[in-house]
């Protein structure tokens, strides 16, 4: 289950500094991606805010078309500088 964080400068907002997540995972032909804020204690990530984070799930009519969703989601994240996070950390 890929796991990106993106925090930093971020100019367009009020505050100057962004810090966010973005999780998504595949089980056969159901995608499912979760963002949102989040917040850093102790070295560990958690979703931040009341709502927490934005889940979303995408049903596709064949497990190559979801695994092509999920490699461009991921390719996406790469291009707009998130970090991966390594594979045994969670928010």
């Amino acid at each position: 289950m890929p796991t990106f964080i993106k925090i930093g400068r971020q100019d367009y907002n009020k505050s100057g500094y962004t810090s966010k997540g973005y999780v998504i995972s595949r089980l056969g032909r159901k995608v499912t991606a979760q963002w949102g804020r989040i917040i850093k204690k102790k070295g560990k990530y958690y979703w931040a805010g009341y709502n927490l984070a934005v889940k979303k799930t995408r049903l596709f009519p064949s497990i190559k078309e979801a695994e092509r969703f999920k490699a461009e989601r991921i390719t996406r994240r790469n291009k707009e500088r998130y970090k991966r996070l390594p594979s045994e950390s969670r928010i």
